[in-house]
């Protein structure tokens, strides 16, 4: 996305812009372009920039060839960012370590 788009405006607006940059290439069946798209645009804006645990995920997510990761990676991206903003960062990390060990010690004690 051209930087001069940027310039004042609004942060959701611009975040919904890049997400659907990021799904009209998923739309077309380029992943690879999806993820550059969607991580070069969002990290353009210093506000925007994407938290490392949700690159290293997208990173994972491009080498296993998950579209369905990514669009439900980009969809939930708009979530977590309010979430972000109202519990802070450390409850929200704490929040999804609780429910992540939740999930694992679930699907373990299935096994």
């Amino acid at each position: 996305m051209d930087r001069s788009q940027i310039h004042g405006m609004p942060r959701d607006k611009y975040v919904e812009r890049c997400k659907q940059r990021a799904f009209d290439h998923l739309d077309q069946g380029d992943l690879s372009n999806a993820v550059v798209s969607f991580v070069s645009d969002m990290n353009a804006c210093p506000d925007c920039r994407l938290p490392h645990h949700l690159a290293e995920l997208g990173a994972l997510l491009l080498m296993g060839d998950d579209v369905l990761g990514w669009r439900t990676l980009i969809e939930g991206f708009r979530l977590c960012q309010r979430l972000l903003g109202e519990l802070g960062q450390s409850k929200l990390a704490e929040g999804l370590g609780r429910t992540f060990l939740g999930a694992c010690s679930s699907s373990s004690s299935r096994n």
